[in-house]
């Protein structure tokens, strides 16, 4: 086990709530639950428990990770060179920060198709399950940069983000393909 790995368990396990909650599969790709796991494995607990409160979480969550991205390049680079990295990137995990903004971009697409369809009005509580994802963060990104560099190295979207946003686009469409 690497280092790093290391690090962000103890950072983790010092206080529940101070790391963001580690995901399975970090891939903005992914579309089904990993073989022999469900998806409610893939739920973090405190999470918004219906779907568009759900997706609209993911995408705080997404977003937040995002924008920490910039701020943590050099201890990336740091992590890099000093545990090496399967990856020869000029710029650490840039294909994997490429691909989460197309993530961020299909969650953004399943909450306003669902907010379209919706008969009542239902974009204020997305904020708030939205500021709910990005509070994740909140007391990683109060910890020394190395530690939060860590703590996102080790986490990764909640693979039920994308089969419910998905969900959430095509009972949209065929909602309002039924109208």
């Amino acid at each position: 086990m690497s280092l790093a790995l290391l690090m962000a368990l103890s950072i983790m396990q010092g206080d529940a709530t101070a790391a963001p909650p580690p995901a399975p599969d970090a891939s903005a790709d992914a579309q089904a639950a990993p073989p022999g796991s469900t998806e409610t494995e893939d739920v973090p607990a405190g999470a918004p428990t219906d779907d568009y409160g759900f997706v609209s979480w993911c995408y705080g969550a997404l977003d937040e990770y995002l924008a920490i991205y910039p701020r943590i390049l050099p201890d990336l680079k740091d992590i890099d060179k000093a545990f090496g990295s399967p990856v020869q990137e000029d710029v650490p995990y840039a294909k994997d920060v490429a691909l989460e903004h197309k993530a961020l971009d299909r969650f953004a697409a399943a909450m306003q198709a669902t907010e379209k369809a919706s008969a009542q009005p239902i974009a204020d509580q997305g904020q708030a399950d939205i500021a709910q994802g990005r509070g994740i963060w909140a007391k990683v990104e109060a910890l020394p940069s190395r530690q939060l560099a860590d703590a996102w190295l080790f986490w990764g979207v909640p693979v039920r983000c994308e089969t419910t946003a998905k969900a959430l686009t095509d009972h949209a469409r065929e909602t309002h393909a039924s109208n």
